[in-house]
């Protein structure tokens, strides 16, 4: 992935919200249960590696991350039930400085990603440290929230953001979990990054 795209493991889960202003914005045809009592909703900062997380039940069922996961791993795993990690270094694009050509469909999930990074209505890497609110549905629904707080609402960055990590997970779960990594032949400096990813 570009620069400002983020890795998979760079977006950290931080916070809890509880609200009900969530939306679908795709053609998927996802029913929003009034309560979901299985959905987990969370806050996160985008791309921020050192946040915590926190889910919406009370402080005895809480269960705190010792991993500090990331706001697009937590996406990932709800929209694939694969290890968000496996997706780190593959290909050409899922990772750092993406470039070259898409070597499979997961690779080019991850470079539609990347437009849509570059596409979100952010501040220069400012995307980085950007929180968003969504919920994870029962079926691996990743849903976003309508209003981000501070953060703005509809078409705002933070709307943006969720946006585009939902619509990874939702393309990476048309495919296997990845058991190796796809090596990237057509960029040097890529081919580089996978071997040492590996």
């Amino acid at each position: 992935m570009c620069l400002h795209a983020g890795m998979l493991a760079l977006l950290v889960l931080v916070t809890a919200f509880s609200s009900t202003a969530l939306k679908q914005n795709d053609s998927t045809d996802v029913q929003v249960p009034e309560e979901p009592k299985n959905a987990e909703l969370a806050v996160g900062y985008s791309h921020d590696p050192w946040g915590s997380h926190q889910s919406n039940h009370p402080p005895e069922q809480s269960r705190r991350s010792k991993r500090h996961v990331v706001h697009l791993y937590n996406m990932v795993s709800c929209g694939t039930g694969c290890d968000p990690l496996s997706y780190k270094g593959y290909g050409c694009y899922c990772g750092f400085l993406g470039s070259g050509l898409p070597t499979d469909g997961i690779d080019r999930c991850c470079k539609i990603h990347d437009w849509c990074y570059q596409s979100a209505n952010c501040p220069m890497f400012l995307e980085y440290f950007i929180p968003y609110y969504w919920k994870c549905l029962p079926g691996r629904k990743p849903l976003c929230a309508v209003e981000h707080g501070e953060w703005g609402g509809g078409g705002s960055c933070a709307q943006m953001l969720c946006e585009c990590d939902r619509q990874l997970s939702l393309c990476l779960r048309q495919y296997p979990c990845p058991r190796t990594k796809a090596l990237c032949h057509s960029s040097p400096l890529r081919l580089l990054q996978n071997v040492f990813m590996l």
